[in-house]
């Protein structure tokens, strides 16, 4: 909500209520309803807020009440004004004990407990007013201040939840977004890294040439422009390399989540992407076993790479499923489909850069088949294992077994 319509909000909000009220032991005194979102509206918000809303609260309602007095119930505005002033003397004296015990410094639970005494002793002074002040309304307005100011303080409690649900999908959007960016991150180093040896490959050849090559001066000084201007290109490649690896670190370095809160990103991450793919998918998720994981990111990638190429894999409808095993030395997870499944002959060249079968018809584009040869790269990094089975005419299971100490 934006601050300047917030003000406002909450005025009407609170004279909007106060037209539910009950009248206790026929006595003139009104119990409003209004004041519930008053006594709420002060434990939501911080500062001092309340000593303007108190007071707006305390003018409006007043007029309400003189002008309901003076054109429906046809009294003069002299009789309307005696009915209604001990209203003013209400909030009066609500605020001076709201500013008595500096409320705006206080805790929420010492708010709960300001609150209840501000209701209940601004009640009695108007019941004094009125000339209507007994033990048996003194009792009824300690009641009725009680059951008010609780009423007030659960729905804050329903309230904060509520926020605090919200500020968690939020947060997991953007942890998701994130998580999804390293992904991607990680899978580019990977392949630069991959070009780094291959460019230090080049420069080595074209430095034995230089070194080997008598006859021809002219060959041997291209060769060593050559190998020079490689040089230049590996260094380039080089300080790439290392500012990725230093900002992946960075957004690392102590960033522990647990196992139950991966599989949630996961899922929903999944279920999206299932959505956006347009495929009729029934993605299942195991239970998982309590545990943190310090290197979450990599088991993120992980699982991220195998549940995209289960989809992939999947034409139409079919399901996917993703079970997490802890043993007493390794967490293993497995990704099945009902996809098509992988020829035999594939099967071996499966985890190589640069091999795949994804080919777009209409675009003539082929897929760079970094996906799963990342995965593997990710598994060894953590020195563990993955393994695939598929009989080639339906479904695919891939099995990764990591060492729990490398987590």
């Amino acid at each position: 909500m934006e601050k300047k319509y917030k003000f406002p909000i909450y005025i009407l909000s609170i004279i909007v209520f106060s037209k539910l009220f009950f009248y206790p032991l026929n006595i003139e005194t009104r119990f409003s309803v209004g004041i519930i979102v008053l006594h709420f509206i002060l434990l939501v918000e911080t500062g001092n807020l309340y000593k303007k809303l108190v007071g707006y609260s305390a003018a409006f309602i007043f007029l309400e009440r003189l002008l309901f007095f003076t054109l429906f119930e046809g009294l003069s505005i002299g009789a309307g004004f005696i009915k209604t002033y001990p209203i003013i003397f209400y909030y009066i004296t609500y605020i001076a004990i709201l500013i008595g015990f500096k409320f705006e410094k206080k805790k929420t639970f010492y708010r709960y407990g300001i609150i209840f005494l501000a209701d209940a002793f601004s009640n009695i002074v108007e019941l004094i007013l009125r000339g209507e002040l007994s033990i048996l309304s003194t009792e009824y307005i300690l009641l009725v201040s009680f059951i008010r100011v609780s009423g007030a303080f659960l729905i804050y409690l329903i309230y904060k939840y509520r926020v605090m649900i919200i500020t968690d999908e939020i947060h997991q959007e953007k942890y998701l977004s994130l998580n999804l960016m390293v992904s991607s991150l990680e899978a580019e180093l990977f392949y630069l890294k991959k070009s780094t040896g291959d460019i230090e490959e080049v420069m080595r050849k074209a430095h034995n040439l230089y070194q080997n090559e008598n006859s021809d001066p002219d060959v041997r000084e291209k060769c060593l422009d050559i190998a020079r201007e490689v040089h230049e290109i590996k260094k380039d490649y080089l300080r790439i390399t290392r500012g990725m690896e230093l900002d992946l670190s960075s957004f690392k370095k102590n960033n522990s989540l647990s196992l139950s809160k991966l599989r949630e990103i996961i899922f929903e991450n999944t279920k999206k992407y299932i959505q956006v793919s347009e495929k009729d998918i029934d993605f299942t998720v195991s239970s998982v076993p309590i545990m943190p994981l310090n290197d979450y990111h990599k088991v993120f990638i992980l699982i991220n790479n195998l549940i995209t190429n289960s989809i992939d894999a999947i034409e139409k409808s079919g399901a996917i499923k993703l079970s997490f095993l802890k043993t007493e030395e390794d967490l293993i997870i497995k990704v099945s489909d009902t996809g098509k499944g992988i020829p035999e002959k594939n099967v071996k060249l499966l985890f190589n850069a640069g091999f795949t079968t994804k080919y777009n018809m209409e675009t003539g584009e082929m897929n760079t088949g970094l996906g799963l040869s990342h995965v593997k790269n990710i598994v060894e990094s953590l020195k563990g294992s993955i393994s695939v089975e598929s009989n080639g005419d339906s479904g695919t299971l891939f099995t990764a077994k990591i060492p729990l100490e490398m987590l």
